[in-house]
C-alpha cells in the first residue's frame, strides 16, 4: 500500500496495528477486515507476478528463435562466400592452364 501523505509504501507495525510510513511518519491504523483484504492482495500480486514470468519466458523463447534465424542465415551468407572463393580460384587456375597451353604452343 502507499501514504496518502508522500506516495512511499507503507511499512506494517503488526505489534501496534497499525501501518506506517518510513519517510514522512504518515500512521494508518489496521482494521481487523484488513489482514483478508491483504492476503487478496497479496494473491493479486502472485497472479500479476506468474503472468510477468509467463511473458518474460515467451518473449524469451521468441529472442532466441530470432537469434538461431540470424545465425543460421548468418552461416548460408558465409558458405556461399566459401563458394565463391572456390569458384574464383577454379577460374583463375583454368585461365593460368589455358594461358600456359598457349605459351607452350608458341615456344615449341
Amino acid at each position: 500500500m502507499k501514504c496518502v501523505n508522500c506516495g512511499a509504501n507503507l511499512v506494517i507495525d503488526n505489534s501496534r496495528m497499525l501501518k506506517y510510513c518510513p519517510y514522512c511518519g504518515q500512521e494508518i491504523e489496521l482494521h481487523e477486515e484488513e489482514p483478508q483484504n491483504m492476503a487478496s492482495a497479496i494473491s493479486g500480486i502472485a497472479k500479476s507476478l506468474l503472468s510477468q514470468r509467463a511473458e518474460q519466458q515467451r518473449f524469451n523463447r521468441d529472442h532466441a528463435a530470432e537469434i538461431r534465424a540470424e545465425k543460421r542465415k548468418e552461416r548460408i551468407e558465409e558458405q556461399k562466400n566459401g563458394f565463391k572463393i572456390v569458384f574464383m580460384m577454379m577460374g583463375g587456375m583454368m585461365v593460368l592452364g589455358v594461358i600456359g597451353m598457349f605459351a607452350m604452343r608458341f615456344m615449341a
